[in-house]
C-alpha cells in the first residue's frame, strides 16, 4: 500500500504484484537477493502515480510497463542482466 498524488489530501493505492522470471534457478536467487530494492522501486514509482493513470484501464497498463522497466532497469544497474521477463498486477486498489 502506497500514498500517491503528492500534496493534498491523502489517497491510497493497494496492489499485489506477481513477476514473471527469467534465467531459471540463478535468476531466481537473484530476485530473492534483491527484493528489498525492487520492493522499493515499485513503491517508489508506484507514489508517484497520477489520478490520470488510475482511471482509465490504459493507465493502468501504462503504470504497469513503467513500473516493469523501472524495476528490470534497476536489475540490469546491480546484475547486469533484467531477470524479469513481465510484471503482473494480481489486485489493484485505489482509494480516493
Amino acid at each position: 500500500m502506497v500514498n500517491y498524488g503528492g500534496a493534498g489530501r491523502l489517497r491510497y493505492l493497494k496492489t499485489d504484484i506477481a513477476l514473471r522470471l527469467a534465467g531459471g534457478p540463478a535468476g531466481q536467487s537473484q530476485i530473492r537477493h534483491h527484493m528489498p530494492y525492487i520492493r522499493h522501486t515499485i513503491v517508489m514509482r508506484l507514489s508517484r502515480a497520477t489520478e490520470e493513470e488510475l482511471s482509465s484501464m490504459e493507465g493502468k497498463e501504462l503504470l504497469r510497463q513503467d513500473v516493469l522497466e523501472e524495476t528490470r532497469n534497476m536489475l540490469v544497474r546491480e546484475e547486469g542482466q533484467q531477470f524479469v521477463d513481465d510484471l503482473l498486477f494480481n489486485s489493484f486498489i485505489v482509494q480516493r
